[in-house]
């Protein structure tokens, strides 16, 4: 990379990608996942050359530590119930999924919404106890996804991701029944909330929070 993409590499949306090819949100996430760790990224890239990327972690004194929502400073942990997880850039998903796992439920993830709203056709839907899933995917969004994937389960709670969600976007998300959003990248502690709130009070609204990274 050059100097010039060096310095924005971890800005949410920045991307060298052409149009329609993603947003690259993916080092955002990490760059806020390792922040929130009290951790450091360092990148060194040359063009032509490759890149290298050191993530340093504090040591955990003793036992690996719990976490917090285990440990009655958050909502308690789930108890393994299934959550699905949409969110187009590999990347993304994957950290998604991770921390849905950590937090004590059973992710499964899929890449697209099409993959997504042909999973809520099948008997596997009828597991789901929630559903977190990006706004902005290239085929459909996450509030249409949500409105077909209602066909099949009209109560199923919703948590929408997004970077940014203007006044237009959550009237026709709240019009559709969407009443719980959290920023991207989602924290553990706002995603913990969320999910746990959904799930044990279905239909409460979850207000939009602010992610840290």
């Amino acid at each position: 990379m050059t100097a010039a993409v060096l310095e924005r590499i971890f800005e949410p949306f920045y991307t060298t990608r052409r149009a329609n090819e993603g947003t690259g949100l993916g080092l955002a996430v990490v760059h806020g996942i390792v922040r929130q760790h009290a951790g450091v990224l360092k990148v060194y890239s040359s063009p032509g050359e490759g890149s290298i990327f050191h993530v340093y972690l504090p040591a955990a004194p003793g036992a690996a530590s719990v976490p917090a929502a285990a440990q009655g400073a958050g909502p308690p942990p789930g108890t393994g119930q299934r959550v699905v997880c949409v969110d187009d850039d590999p990347l993304v998903l994957a950290t998604l999924t991770g921390l849905v796992r950590r937090l004590g439920y059973e992710p499964v993830g899929f890449l697209s919404a099409s993959a997504a709203e042909a999973y809520f056709t099948g008997p596997g839907s009828d597991e789901v106890a929630a559903v977190v899933c990006d706004f902005a995917m290239p085929e459909l969004d996450g509030i249409t996804l949500a409105q077909r994937a209602s066909r099949r389960r009209a109560n199923l709670p919703w948590i929408l991701l997004s970077g940014y969600l203007n006044e237009d976007t959550l009237q026709r998300a709240r019009a559709a029944g969407l009443e719980t959003f959290i920023d991207k990248p989602p924290s553990l502690e706002h995603l913990a909330r969320a999910l746990h709130r959904v799930i044990s009070r279905p239909g409460e609204q979850v207000a939009a929070s602010h992610g840290e990274g």
